[in-house]
């Protein structure tokens, strides 16, 4: 009958610790410094001074995964306090609360709508903005942008917000096509058409075009046998929301050899693998006057330019010497900003690169890897396409200026 005594008081005071724990975890509401309300719950008796976790008298309780032993709680050596329960505003930071639902609710397909502006903010901020000494707060979900910052970012941030929701710009588009040629030679002939465009990134540049004249040039450059396409020319980018794709292809190799034991002593070959390919992605943001435009594009390309074969002195099963595999890769790194008129389409010269994956209707990827380890001159064409959209460049309404393109512009 002891034992059961003793077992239910155990029981019992297990109970409080729980109940002690629920309520030294509740959260505090951001400007009040008051517990938030917990929906659905009753109210829980206080918890003793000796269980809440202030200052560093506390124990860092570290929760074992499955199958581990328990650890000894650790005490915690910063000193830790519950502090004020006040956002410091020493700065002059206010406290904003922004409705994302005109916008979001535009895209019940997607997933985290809200990240595309959260991602804006940042860009247009910056990211010391925000890990500073300056206390702030930017926390996003589906219905409700909160930023806790000063006037002058709160500005900013209203005009990112703004571009977002206005239902103005909410159907514009932009179509996005990347294409490859195998020599740069054709800018010579088109000098006359490019209007350039600032750029940062090392070997790109870029150009804005009027939309008859970028159609003659496509139309010139299909011509050639080496031209290329490497993405859908169907692809569209909606204002204010990433788009991404690619073509990639898994590459196997041999890093290493692993041996065989008494029974079979033949060597274990470990493989490993990397993607080749290109990935793309494109984010366009329509200016208030929906006549400019600013879109981030970035463009990752990765080339098994060749395998170095090092001989091992392993038997294979066969009785054959081992061998490991290097890859040697060439990668191609694009990230970058752009601003440019809306009544223009922008050409992007990403340099003579590792040539991106070939993509051929209806058949697999194309390997890479070529004696030559392939090079070209890549191009991406982004062309706005307004709220109602319009004819893809490939196949233009306006006549073009044929006095601007003399010439062939390559084989």
């Amino acid at each position: 009958m002891s034992c059961r005594l003793s077992a239910w008081k155990r029981i019992g005071f297990v109970a409080l610790l729980g109940t002690a724990s629920l309520h030294a975890q509740q959260p505090l509401s951001p400007l009040s410094g008051q517990p938030a309300p917990i929906p659905n719950a009753t109210a829980a008796p206080a918890a003793p001074a000796s269980l809440r976790p202030e200052g560093n008298a506390g124990a860092a309780a570290v929760q074992p995964l499955p199958g581990m032993t328990p650890s000894v709680p650790r005490a915690s050596v910063a000193r830790v306090t519950s502090g004020s329960g006040n956002l410091p505003n020493g700065q002059g930071q206010v406290w904003r609360e922004y409705d994302l639902t005109p916008y979001t609710q535009r895209l019940p397909g997607v997933k985290k709508p809200e990240s595309a502006i959260v991602d804006w903010i940042l860009r247009e901020t910056g990211y010391e903005a925000w890990h500073g000494d300056v206390v702030t707060v930017l926390n996003a979900d589906s219905n409700v942008l909160r930023v806790f910052h000063t006037p002058e970012i709160q500005t900013i941030v209203n005009d990112i917000v703004d571009r977002f929701v206005n239902p103005d710009l909410s159907g514009f588009g932009f179509g996005v096509r990347l294409i490859s040629v195998g020599s740069p030679a054709w800018r010579g002939r088109a000098a006359s058409i490019l209007k350039p465009v600032a750029v940062q990134s090392p070997g790109a540049q870029a150009w804005m075009v009027a939309k008859e004249d970028a159609a003659l040039l496509v139309g010139e450059l299909r011509k050639r046998t080496d031209y290329r396409e490497h993405s859908n020319p169907q692809l569209v980018a909606v204002n204010g929301q990433p788009l991404k794709t690619a073509a990639q292809r898994p590459r196997s190799f041999v890093q290493g050899y692993q041996q065989g034991n008494e029974l079979w002593r033949g060597g274990m070959p470990l493989s490993a693998q990397l993607q080749e390919g290109f990935s793309l992605e494109v984010t366009p943001l329509v200016g208030h006057d929906a006549k400019t435009v600013d879109m981030l594009v970035r463009c990752d390309i990765d080339q098994v330019e060749k395998m170095h074969l090092v001989p091992l002195d392993i038997p294979t099963a066969t009785g054959q010497k081992a061998n490991l595999e290097v890859p040697q890769l060439a990668e191609h790194r694009v990230h970058e900003r752009f601003r440019w008129s809306g009544d223009a389409i922008l050409i992007i010269g990403l340099g003579v690169v590792p040539n991106p994956t070939p993509i051929e209707a209806g058949t697999p990827l194309l390997p890479l890897v070529s004696t030559a380890a392939p090079r070209s001159d890549l191009l991406l064409f982004i062309e706005p396409r307004g709220k109602a959209g319009t004819t893809p460049i490939s196949n233009p309404a306006p006549t073009p200026n044929t006095a601007a393109l003399p010439g062939s512009l390559g084989r």
